[in-house]
């Protein structure tokens, strides 16, 4: 029996030097698990705050391009605004836009020199019904009734 005794002596002995092996690798592997941890962690924390400054600064520099183009629109817009304020740039604009002349002064209208054109169309002769234009009775004879209802209803286009 001795070596049955021997035997399990030797076999508890193997057991608890297995169990004592893979404690001291468990120990030994503990500190790189969680370095390696720690450094994911680290990694995740800074890289997601890294990640928003650079969001952040793009989008700033785009407001601060948008910022002087609205600068330059700006002054573009003070500038417009002092002229309008002079009257020579009143008259100036009236004459151009609107045809307006000085008291006084004949206006002159001249026409293109294009055969390409459409002539200019007769000066309606009286106002018809509601104050709309008929040019002239002898054009309105020589059509039929829903030639002249339709010129009539015209005035809706």
């Amino acid at each position: 029996m001795t070596t049955a005794s021997t035997k399990t002596n030797a076999n508890s002995k193997r057991i608890s030097h297995k169990k004592k092996r893979t404690k001291k690798l468990r120990t030994k592997r503990r500190p790189v698990f969680l370095f390696i941890f720690l450094c994911i962690v680290v990694f995740f924390g800074l890289e997601f705050p890294f990640n928003r400054l650079y969001n952040e600064n793009r989008s700033l520099a785009a407001l601060q391009t948008t910022q002087l183009q609205l600068q330059a629109s700006n002054q573009q817009l003070n500038k417009q605004i002092q002229q309008l304020n002079t009257p020579s740039y009143i008259e100036k604009l009236a004459r151009q836009r609107y045809g307006l002349v000085k008291q006084g002064e004949q206006p002159y209208v001249v026409l293109p020199n294009n055969a390409n054109q459409n002539p200019v169309p007769p000066i309606p002769t009286h106002l018809g019904p509601n104050g709309s234009v008929a040019s002239s009775s002898k054009t309105n004879a020589n059509q039929n009734f829903f030639s002249r209802l339709l010129s009539r209803l015209e005035f809706w286009k």
